[in-house]
């Protein structure tokens, strides 16, 4: 039982000094040059996001397996 606890002190006390310098950072390199200016830059960044997940069918390519999977009629 001692055992437990000075593992429990230790795991509690490395978990707890282990984050601060990751906490305080602050943010950098925002360049304000490429970010989007207009609502088609943002649209065109959005649609370039969705377009990979078609173009490599990971976007609802098995999405009947998924529900037959979660019903009863995975058994029949």
């Amino acid at each position: 039982m001692k055992k437990y606890n000075w593992l429990f002190l230790f795991l509690v006390t490395f978990v707890g000094f282990s984050c601060n310098k990751e906490l305080d950072l602050k943010p950098h390199k925002i360049y304000y040059d490429n970010f989007y200016q207009t609502g088609d830059d943002a649209l065109s960044a959005v649609n370039a996001v969705y377009d990979v997940l078609g173009s490599v069918n990971q976007y609802c390519n098995y999405l009947w397996l998924i529900q037959d999977i979660s019903s009863d009629d995975c058994n029949s």
